[in-house]
């Protein structure tokens, strides 16, 4: 009778945790996932050296509000240029005019064309351009990428910029 018993209690403690493990991994296989938005959130710092094309200063700030996701750009040049705007994409990939810190209006529109994990992607007119930012593995680094559709523009080297990742 003692055989039956131990017999019969290891069958059972092993469907018990047969049963444990297999709801324990189910429960993690379905587990939501972080948007890929949200390895972009957050402050980045232009650390790309100093070379034609490249700001002396620029800052992005990519968080989310109500609406969407917003974009704060802060960006200056040796000219004693500075462009301060943000703007509010939606994931429907409708246009939005970029607005200036003091709430003017720019003449610039930008909508979000294709995200995942790793890159997001902004066009931009009515200059017709794209900017591609693309995460290192880590997630700590941002690069950016500018190319544009307007022969004008396009007759610029636009440099590649790296950000840094700020805690």
């Amino acid at each position: 009778m003692r055989t039956k018993f131990t017999y019969i209690s290891f069958v059972l403690i092993a469907a018990a945790i047969f049963g444990i493990a297999t709801t324990t991994c189910t429960a993690a296989q379905t587990a939501p996932s972080a948007a890929p938005i949200d390895r972009f959130l957050g402050t980045w710092k232009l650390t790309t050296q100093k070379a034609p094309g490249v700001p002396e200063h620029e800052s992005i700030k990519i968080e989310r509000v109500k609406d969407g996701i917003k974009f704060t750009h802060d960006i200056s040049f040796e000219s004693d240029t500075e462009l301060n705007y943000w703007g509010v994409m939606n994931s429907k990939g409708a246009f939005v005019t970029m607005t200036q810190t003091n709430g003017k209006p720019m003449n610039e529109q930008w909508r979000i064309t294709h995200i995942d994990k790793d890159t997001l992607v902004i066009e931009e007119r009515p200059i017709l351009g794209k900017k591609e930012y693309k995460l290192s593995t880590d997630g700590q680094t941002m690069t950016e990428r500018r190319t544009y559709s307007a022969s004008l523009m396009n007759k610029f080297s636009w440099p590649v910029l790296s950000f840094q990742k700020l805690p």
